[in-house]
């Protein structure tokens, strides 16, 4: 069971990771786009998805779900992974396609392209989180340096 959402532990936001559709570089919709432009979710309506595994407690896919039921379908999964790097690499191979954090683009996987989403809703929060109890001063560290350094990754631009 997961520790995360219990009162054992302490989570702090620490910056916001937009939500990106992964798609393979040659797939159609990327030539009806015009720069800058969002993709809208809706236009994955009818593709293969590649997602999270539920076992791999990503945190996203419940997202995805939400992202898809407000643009009006359920995604069809054809298949899942515990790493993004995985699902970064079959989307690369043509078996479907993902929404993962923008984040993820430093993959650097050919044939792919991040493609933002048109909603504002499609986005990760990203958070630091570690034991009520833990009293290591490394710890305490490394959380008072992810606190004072938080930036956002660099926004997507449809790589």
């Amino acid at each position: 069971p997961s520790l995360v959402g219990s009162e054992m532990c302490i989570r702090d936001s620490l910056y916001l990771d937009p939500l990106v559709a992964v798609l393979p570089a040659n797939h159609p919709v990327l030539q009806c786009l015009t720069d800058g432009a969002g993709l809208p979710t809706a236009t994955l309506a009818r593709e293969p998805f590649i997602l999270f595994a539920q076992s791999a407690h990503s945190g996203i896919q419940e997202q995805i779900y939400a992202l898809c039921h407000d643009a009006g379908f359920s995604p069809h999964i054809v298949q899942e992974a515990h790493e993004a790097s995985t699902i970064t690499g079959l989307v690369a191979a043509g078996l479907g396609v993902s929404i993962l954090p923008a984040s993820c683009e430093h993959f650097r996987v050919e044939n792919v392209r991040y493609m933002p989403l048109d909603t504002s809703a499609a986005v990760s929060e990203i958070h630091v989180v570690y034991h009520r109890t833990e009293h290591s001063p490394l710890v305490g560290k490394l959380v008072r340096l992810l606190k004072t350094t938080r930036t956002q990754p660099n926004p997507v631009r449809g790589r």
